[in-house]
């Protein structure tokens, strides 16, 4: 499976040879910041492990403990080395944009609820209709297909409308998905009508992220870009990755020992219709959790302050 990753990394390293070009340098080069890499990864790392383990050992289990322990310490330590580095890994001056710190708070909490919903309805298609993977992959596609549909013609809507308003409809209309799903999930209900939830969630998505990244990659300097899109992208997978940790660690939750392992028996398990429904419970209470999550994105899209027209524009050009 990862192989076949390969040939898309290849016309990606292609295309970015033949359509980037080098521009002079407005400064010397800078050392890259290796300790802060290290106290990050640790840091997350412990945070990850704390998260996965915590409804499997319980969370007062020394191990799960020593996870937000060690992410705890770590991030202090980071941020008190950031602060100090000359050539930091993350440049805590771009925070002093209210655009920039909004934007990126919506952009992980937004990253968060869609990536739960797309593995948990492929598990849940194994387990609970004995589909296999790829019949299970291919059903979840709705959330893909919304996203390549509509992220383009976001991309010109941002020409004729406020970003913050399109950015906020897209999280209200990923909602709308989610309130569905919460309704049809567990019940007698046709695939259709479970398809037109995750279809929702990724056109909703995809009217977000457009106009968001743009938003936050314009509230900085030129010369920042670079660093500001790797925070960017570094928040929009912690919010994958933490997504998938709590939405599995909050379903097992709910569950009785035996039924612990009942989301990676795949299609060859059958279940009781009383176990089916711990597991439905538990599945209802990760769709609220994204709900929430939504609605901090939201608010964080809605309160950030509208940008200045003339600094768009120069952005855009430059």
């Amino acid at each position: 499976m990862f192989w076949s990753n390969v040939p898309f990394g290849i016309i990606a390293l292609i295309w970015g040879l033949w359509i980037l070009r080098v521009k002079p340098l407005a400064q010397l080069h800078k050392k890259v910041d290796g300790y802060g890499g290290i106290m990050i990864f640790v840091a997350l790392a412990g945070l990850i492990i704390a998260l996965s383990k915590g409804g499997e050992l319980g969370w007062g289990d020394k191990q799960v403990i020593g996870g937000f322990a060690i992410f705890a310490i770590f991030t202090t330590i980071f941020l008190w080395h950031e602060h100090r580095s000359a050539s930091p890994l993350l440049d805590l001056s771009l925070f002093e944009s209210w655009t920039f710190s909004m934007g990126n708070i919506a952009t992980f909490f937004n990253s968060f609820a869609r990536t739960a919903v797309a593995l948990l309805f492929a598990l849940y298609y194994q387990f609970a209709f004995h589909q296999n993977a790829l019949n299970a992959g291919l059903r979840i596609l709705p959330i893909t297909i919304g996203m390549l549909v509509i992220s383009p013609i976001a991309g010109m809507l941002t020409k004729k409308a406020a970003i913050r308003v399109l950015a906020s409809l897209g999280i209200l209309i990923s909602i709308a998905g989610l309130l569905l799903l919460l309704f049809v999930v567990g019940g007698n209900f046709s695939y259709g009508v479970t398809a037109c939830g995750m279809l929702l969630i990724g056109v909703g998505t995809g009217l977000f992220l457009t106009p968001n990244t743009t938003e936050v990659m314009s509230s900085v300097p030129e010369q920042s870009r670079g660093v500001a899109n790797g925070l960017r992208s570094m928040l929009y997978n912690l919010g994958q990755v933490l997504s998938t940790a709590l939405s599995l660690t909050i379903v097992g939750a709910a569950l009785p020992a035996y039924l612990k392992n009942v989301l990676y028996s795949g299609k060859n398990n059958v279940i009781s219709a009383v176990d089916f429904a711990f597991v439905i419970h538990g599945y209802r209470w990760v769709i609220i959790a994204l709900i929430g999550t939504s609605l901090l994105a939201l608010a964080a899209s809605w309160f950030r302050p509208q940008q200045k027209k003339a600094y768009e524009s120069s952005s855009a050009a430059s």
